[in-house]
């Protein structure tokens, strides 16, 4: 992963565990252009050593430690695998992260074997670079506007994907568009008016 750390902004650690079971944690920042996680620490209390997994992805099914299972191709385990000793810390460090790759921003923790065990997770954000663009609304009275805006929507996602023919008018300012498809109809063609926009077929 990217070490830019001018481009991220960081999430200050936090430690989740007790007995062995499922914990989750997420991230603070839901505006962001994507977020990673990295296990950092790992402290084990009682006399059983700890598995523990950790995904950005989904949460980890129970990992097989008597060493009958076989793990390949096509059976792999979507997680980070980390083995501490019993009554005992693993002190990691933040040298790699994962993306968080679910849309809630979840990090997904599994403790298997341990009688207690605490992991720490620190979580970084990639910072946004790209403003996205007012998303544009008509109000429903405006029946015209409306008609006019739905008609543009559908035509973007199911013309523009059937291959039109698009020619582009002369008149200055906003851009006359014709449209013809294989119909045998006159192409329809939409031009920019004080009013707004209107169309008629052509000869």
């Amino acid at each position: 992963m990217c070490t830019d750390i001018d481009n991220y902004t960081s999430v200050p650690a936090m430690t989740v565990g007790g007995p062995p079971g499922d914990y989750i944690i997420r991230c603070s920042i839901p505006s962001s252009e994507y977020a990673e996680f990295s296990i950092v620490s790992i402290a084990v209390v009682g006399n059983n050593s700890a598995v523990i997994q950790s995904s950005g992805l989904d949460r980890p099914r129970t990992l097989d430690t008597s060493g009958s299972s076989i793990y390949n191709d096509t059976t792999f385990i979507r997680s980070q695998v980390i083995q501490c000793p019993a009554n005992n810390s693993i002190p990691i460090g933040d040298s790699f992260y994962d993306r968080i790759a679910n849309e809630r921003g979840d990090v997904f923790i599994r403790i298997d074997g341990a009688v207690a065990a605490f992991v720490t997770v620190k979580m970084r954000v990639r910072k946004l670079t790209k403003i996205p663009a007012p998303f544009v609304t008509v109000h429903p009275e405006n029946k015209e506007q409306y008609n006019y805006e739905r008609e543009r929507r559908i035509q973007e996602a199911v013309l523009g994907q059937e291959g039109e023919l698009e020619v582009y008018g002369t008149r200055p300012g906003r851009k006359g568009q014709v449209r013809t498809l294989a119909t045998g109809e006159p192409p329809v063609e939409y031009t920019s008016t004080q009013r707004g926009t209107s169309k008629h077929r052509g000869q």
